[in-house]
C-alpha cells in the first residue's frame, strides 16, 4: 500500500516536472527513465517479498 502511495506520488510530481520542460521529447525521455527506474524498484521489492514468503513456507 506504501509503495503504491510512493509511486503515484512519484508519477504525479514527474508529470508537474515535465510542463516545466520546454523539450518535449526531453521531458519524455526523463519521465520514462524515471518511470523505469520506479518499476525496476517495484519488482525488487516484490520478488526479495516472495522469496522471503517462500523461504517462511
Amino acid at each position: 500500500y506504501y509503495i503504491v502511495i510512493m509511486y503515484i506520488y512519484f508519477v504525479s510530481r514527474n508529470s508537474q516536472e515535465i510542463f516545466y520542460y520546454k523539450d518535449e521529447c526531453r521531458s519524455l525521455w526523463v519521465f520514462n527513465k524515471l518511470n523505469n527506474l520506479i518499476k525496476n524498484n517495484l519488482n525488487q521489492i516484490l520478488n526479495k517479498y516472495v522469496s522471503s514468503y517462500n523461504h517462511v513456507l
